[in-house]
């Protein structure tokens, strides 16, 4: 969670060698921020766009800021994909996911086979694999993951497709950390065999969960179900 007066204003002003990014706080100050996200964070970065950079100085820390927030025009964007896991999982702790309030237990970073997943739910004879993906980018209207290629991402839903073939339920969910589009899809034109596979995820049993998120900096809370559309794979 992030203290509210740790937050400062200020204005992007670019982003360079991915974790690093200029920022010219209010007082005219220009300083470097610590960018946690690995993506191309693509329809996020314009340039004197509003940020809020988390100051958090600390003698293990290389940077004192951390870039967590920038306003697209219409919508605050929730850039740190570190927090996604949390937001996810206070909503499980709170039911506000109907079809994953069955479950009586909840536990986070699990092992199956060779992989690891974000949650494990579980009841009585019920095992359910969750892997999380932080969704910042709007193209044409839609919302669309991923940003760049991943082949990290895929091995996610190529092990997913495994839980499910060894008898166990399997999702992938993805938290939208911006409110400025209706529909998700997968990204076709940046990672054709991301967005192949999670169409073939789907025909396999695998379950898709997509919501956005109510944004009020610091806060992030999830918000309402997304539709997803995967007839443009």
């Amino acid at each position: 969670m992030i203290q509210t007066d740790r937050l400062l204003n200020g204005f992007f002003l670019k982003r360079y060698k991915r974790f690093f990014a200029d920022i010219k706080l209010e007082n005219g100050q220009i300083i470097c921020a610590y960018c946690p996200n690995t993506g191309s964070l693509k329809s996020c970065l314009a340039e004197n766009a509003r940020v809020l950079v988390d100051f958090n100085p600390s003698p293990k820390r290389k940077l004192d800021y951390t870039l967590e927030f920038i306003h697209s025009g219409s919508c605050w964007i929730g850039i740190n994909p570190q927090r996604a896991n949390n937001i996810v999982h206070d909503a499980l702790k709170q039911n506000i996911i109907p079809d994953l309030s069955v479950y009586e237990s909840i536990q986070r970073e699990v092992s199956f086979l060779n992989s690891r997943f974000d949650f494990l739910l579980s009841n009585q004879n019920i095992n359910h694999y969750i892997e999380v993906k932080s969704v910042t980018l709007v193209n044409e209207s839609f919302y669309e993951f991923p940003d760049a290629i991943t082949k990290r991402g895929q091995k996610h839903i190529s092990d997913l497709i495994k839980v499910v073939e060894q008898g166990q339920k399997a999702s992938m969910f993805y938290l939208i950390q911006r409110s400025d589009a209706k529909i998700f899809r997968p990204a076709h034109e940046i990672d054709p065999d991301y967005a192949n596979l999670l169409k073939k995820a789907v025909a396999s049993g695998v379950t898709v969960y997509c919501y956005d998120t109510l944004i009020s900096p610091p806060d992030i809370q999830v918000g309402s179900l997304v539709n997803v559309d995967l007839s443009y794979v």
